[in-house]
């Protein structure tokens, strides 16, 4: 009886197959729409002071997809203050930046230009908050003239991110518009990072602090801080349009690469339209990855006050530029006015 006949692979043979296969596997994979739109996605990068909500427009860009949506992969480095994002972005190690536009004042007068492209928070959220215990045993009351209860400082210290980021900057103007000297009559110090600062206020190395939210809303949840001057809530007429962030790019990168800088802005202006058009509550959620720890009541809280401060269109005001060089001048720290139209254009916002 014959004997039936047996195909039999080689070992090469199944290797092969096996090969085959995976190939197979591995272009299912990538060539399937998500995995190649993240793939043709291109990347860039960020740098913004602080982990704060000052910089809400960018936590919302990235939670909500907006910047993906642009075909754009954003890496995001946070530089403990404002300066070093600055100075990062000079040195070309990132694309754009975040941050306050005192910094970029200055740039301008020291001989290294940048630009301004959208208005992403348009009043001061600078607030001034006091230890409790200090409050209480000086007398400071909420309906006070703002100038009264900076001089209760007195011979207090106060602490800030940085020396020469803008919470250093508010914090000087308030000390000489109330007629005192800063480092003379209240002391101010840097202390890091956001967190750093409030560690600062439990730990009694520092009598208050100047820092925007939801720093202060923290320090009365804990109930160690309560408010010295609020500016988020328009406390101060004199800073209730005040450019205080923008995203900016090197002047050569709006040249060269127009496009770049127009998808960055539409992504920006999507989460501005999102803020003036949604609660607190579904802010929070939005954005709730990147404050992982912080109670979702403060937050809720901190975006309420928050909200008035943002333009849905993103615009850059001559008179948002003018508010924030008067504050730089009160402090002593502008050498010169700078004309806004040298250092913001609203030429990349959506028509």
């Amino acid at each position: 009886m014959p004997h039936p006949i047996r195909y039999r692979r080689s070992r090469g043979a199944r290797a092969s197959l096996i090969a085959l296969l995976s190939a197979m596997a591995f272009l299912t994979v990538t060539l399937s729409p998500a995995a190649t739109a993240a793939q043709e996605r291109q990347r860039v990068r960020m740098t913004q002071p602080v982990a704060t909500l000052t910089l809400l427009v960018i936590y919302l860009a990235r939670g909500n997809q907006y910047f993906e949506g642009e075909g754009l992969a954003v890496d995001v480095i946070s530089t403990g203050g404002g300066g070093p994002d600055v100075q990062a972005l000079l040195a070309g190690n990132v694309d754009f930046t975040a941050t306050a536009i005192p910094l970029v004042i200055n740039s301008y007068l020291q001989g290294k230009p940048l630009l301004g492209v959208v208005n992403i928070l348009n009043r001061s959220n600078m607030d001034v908050v006091i230890r409790k215990d200090l409050a209480e045993a000086r007398g400071i009351r909420p309906e006070m003239a703002i100038e009264e209860k900076i001089r209760a400082l007195k011979g207090l210290t106060v602490g800030v991110t940085r020396m020469g980021a803008l919470t250093q900057q508010v914090g000087f103007y308030f000390i000489k518009r109330a007629g005192l000297e800063p480092q003379k009559d209240i002391k101010i110090v840097g202390m890091g990072g956001d967190m750093a600062v409030l560690a600062g206020l439990e730990n009694r190395k520092i009598d208050a602090f100047v820092m925007s939210p939801p720093l202060p809303e923290m320090a009365a949840a804990k109930g160690v801080g309560v408010w010295l001057v609020r500016t988020v809530g328009g406390e101060d007429p004199k800073l209730a349009e005040f450019l205080q962030n923008v995203i900016i790019f090197r002047p050569e990168t709006t040249r060269e690469r127009p496009e770049l800088v127009r998808k960055v802005v539409r992504a920006a202006v999507r989460a501005l339209r999102w803020i003036n058009d949604s609660p607190p509550e579904a802010i929070f959620q939005s954005i709730q990855p990147y404050f992982k720890g912080v109670d979702a009541e403060v937050m809720t809280a901190a975006i309420r006050h928050m909200k008035p401060s943002y333009r849905a269109d993103g615009r850059i005001t001559e008179a948002g530029v003018n508010a924030v060089q008067d504050v730089m001048a009160a402090a002593g720290i502008l050498k010169r006015r700078v004309s806004w139209t040298e250092i913001t254009t609203n030429d990349f916002l959506p028509r």
